[in-house]
């Protein structure tokens, strides 16, 4: 047995070296009488090589949170950073929840002010651990759900009372949104992310024939009182153009509502029609602010939109009104994108926001009844660890991390074999670096900003990396943590690589008005674009002739593709097929010799790894995990070596009641 000397946590897992609540080293002995933590058993992991370490369990949001859809139009937009999505997809101790501190709610009379958290209770409905998105119906007697099976999810209706269940609609490999039912409980309203975009579809509460009732929608989807209508979201990424909609119930006679463009933007999973139907409250964002997002009105009549939010975000998402309109509850960070989302409320027309949880997993997908009595949520909880194999083959990977969700935010390789990734395990996601070996794990930023996709450059004398610290933006140290300077002075700036020749980093960047690839010199200097069509995920070619990246065609109904341009920039040279399923934020990476592009799939709850060959002809697989996910591989510039990051998630339904 071991305790921490800080939290006084006991641990009955002998090969932990480190607290899992505060990366404090643990010393020998018992402290408290706390619950043991328990070693995550070695099958449960994602591969068949021997395991040096067993995996522990972890908590915290990953990027697989985000569906692939939902990831794409995240990025295209670079305003739903880690929304839905997803990150996306993708964290549950069944118990109670843990609060740390509350704000004074203002409201429109004074009888409606709360000075304390409420104290809520969960209950789990369907903890299966592959539930995706779930809705309870505003009677609170049916919950619809879509759960994984065998890499499809279907819909599918359950009566609460009697545990009895009944599918509505097919099985699809695509991600689902939207999912919710009408006021009067008649039919349950989904979406789907077929190619590049999103459709969504009505079929009756216990089944019957599905309808399409509009194409071209994102996000979050909210009816107004009487059950007449909804809105949603559309997005034009060429104008490039975030819009409100109102449309009929049944998808007669759709209007925009208003829309924003350039560097501001709805955030459509938080639109929710007020009780009195008057306007539709929804956070809007610049990304010109450090914390992108805070909620606004937006009237119905005159499409007027005005702030009322006192605090900003930086990502919010799913919202419900309190029946009587003096509050809405939602999901949101306001410690960086990459930090599990909590249940929030904002008074209304107040604007004062208090935090209802601070638990370890992560929250998607709120809806409430009718009564404001009962609310459901997504609880996910992530499992993620590095691997490392001499051999440069995924089957001889041995697991040399002990720690939190590790790597799934970025890993990389340095020329002398070391890893550098980023890690929660202090608290925050901040960058580390770790012998191949599992050895000498050193924590080289502290600021408490959240951090993203290190990369090295190839003298390993530089880590060129994302920090949220003033906006999302590249900043290079050296290689011990030494002299951080910054490189950009965008504000959504991600995903870099470097060049061979360690003279430029190219990432991808949303700048006047669009998305696309841009380059930086090393050691900064005015950035260049090289594209005009939107892309993302860059990554350099070994022989520094081109660039591998993602992007969606409009040419093909915005289906998402794989792009290869020069590396100075320009048209594409090739492009190929991927499926729909990718993982599109774990970026397309180039095999050592060049002659392919790598590239995840996710195929329901597991994700393995594709080889796409430059010359054409299919792609082929590189690994056949049953279950569980690659999130990130790196190779060695000769091959010979391979560091990779494997983890699982669960995701269960729960309902939460207290706080009316």
């Amino acid at each position: 047995m071991k305790r921490c000397p800080e939290c006084r946590r006991d641990y009955y897992d002998d090969s932990l070296l480190y607290c899992l609540d505060d990366g404090t080293a643990l010393l020998e002995g018992p402290s408290t009488s706390e619950p043991r933590t328990e070693a995550l058993p070695a099958d449960s992991l994602p591969s068949e090589a021997r395991t040096k370490v067993q995996v522990t369990q972890v908590t915290g949001e990953t990027a697989s949170s985000l569906s692939s859809a939902e990831y794409i139009v995240t990025e295209i937009r670079r305003h739903w950073t880690a929304s839905i999505i997803g990150a996306v997809l993708l964290f549950a101790v069944v118990g109670g929840l843990a609060y740390a501190y509350f704000r004074n709610k203002g409201t429109e009379t004074a009888k409606s002010e709360r000075t304390e958290t409420p104290a809520l209770k969960m209950q789990p409905l369907i903890a299966s651990g592959n539930i995706r998105e779930a809705a309870i119906s505003p009677d609170g007697k049916f919950l619809a759900y879509t759960e994984d099976i065998n890499g499809e999810a279907a819909v599918w209706t359950k009566q609460i009372s009697t545990n009895s269940n009944v599918q509505i609609a097919p099985p699809s490999r695509f991600d689902y949104f939207a999912l919710r039912f009408s006021p009067n409980g008649d039919y349950v309203y989904y979406g789907i992310f077929e190619v590049g975009a999103g459709t969504i579809y009505r079929v009756p509460t216990l089944g019957g024939t599905p309808v399409k009732i509009v194409s071209n929608a994102y996000g979050q989807i909210s009816f107004s009182p009487d059950g007449k209508q909804f809105v949603f979201e559309r997005y034009d990424e060429n104008a490039p153009e975030s819009a409100l909609m109102i449309i009929n119930a049944d998808g007669t006679e759709e209007r925009k509502l208003a829309s924003r463009t350039g560097h501001q933007y709805f955030s459509s999973p938080s639109a929710a029609w007020s009780p009195d139907g008057k306007f539709i409250a929804v956070s809007i964002g610049d990304d010109t602010n450090e914390h992108q997002q805070v909620y606004a009105s937006v009237d119905l009549a005159t499409g007027e939109v005005k702030e009322f939010g006192k605090q900003r975000f930086d990502a919010i998402s799913s919202s419900a009104w309190i029946n009587d309109q003096s509050e809405i509850v939602f999901l949101a960070s306001d410690n960086g994108n990459n930090i599990p989302r909590q249940i929030w409320s904002i008074s209304y027309p107040g604007g004062e926001a208090r935090q209802l949880t601070q638990d370890v997993s992560g929250y998607f997908y709120l809806t409430m009844t009718a009564d404001s009595k009962s609310m459901v949520v997504i609880k996910r909880e992530s499992f993620a660890g590095l691997w490392y194999s001499k051999t440069g083959d995924f089957k001889n990977g041995e697991q040399i991390s002990r720690g939190k969700t590790e790597g799934s935010w970025g890993m990389t390789m340095a020329p002398d074999g070391r890893l550098i990734y980023v890690s929660n395990v202090s608290g925050a996601t901040e960058v580390w670096i770790i012998s191949n070996d599992g050895t000498g794990a050193k924590q080289l930023t502290n600021d408490g900003v959240s951090k993203y996709t290190p990369t090295v450059t190839p003298d390993g004398r530089y880590i060129v990396f994302v920090s949220e610290k003033g906006g999302r933006r590249l900043w290079r140290m050296n290689i011990d943590g030494s002299q951080p300077i910054q490189l950009t002075k965008g504000t959504d700036d991600g995903d870099p690589r470097t060049t061979p020749d360690g003279k430029w980093v190219v990432y991808d960047s949303y700048v006047n008005g669009k998305q696309g690839l841009m380059r930086v010199g090393i050691d900064g200097g005015e950035p260049q674009r090289l594209t005009d069509f939107a892309a993302l995920e860059p990554d350099v070619s070994p022989d520094g002739k081109y660039i591998a990246c993602f992007y969606i065609d409009d040419q093909a109904e915005k289906k998402l593709r794989l792009a290869v341009i020069p590396v100075d920039g320009g048209a594409s040279v090739k492009s190929f097929d991927v499926p729909q399923s990718v993982a599109a934020d774990n970026s397309p990476l180039w095999t050592p010799d060049g002659r392919g592009i790598t590239y995840i799939d996710w195929t329901g709850e597991v994700g393995n790894l594709f080889v796409q060959p430059f010359d054409g002809g299919p792609a082929k697989p590189l690994t056949n995990y049953k279950k569980g996910h690659i999130y990130r591989r790196e190779w060695s510039r000769d091959g010979k070596q391979l560091a990779f990051v494997l983890g699982s998630e669960t995701s269960d339904a729960v309902r939460i009641t207290g706080l009316r």
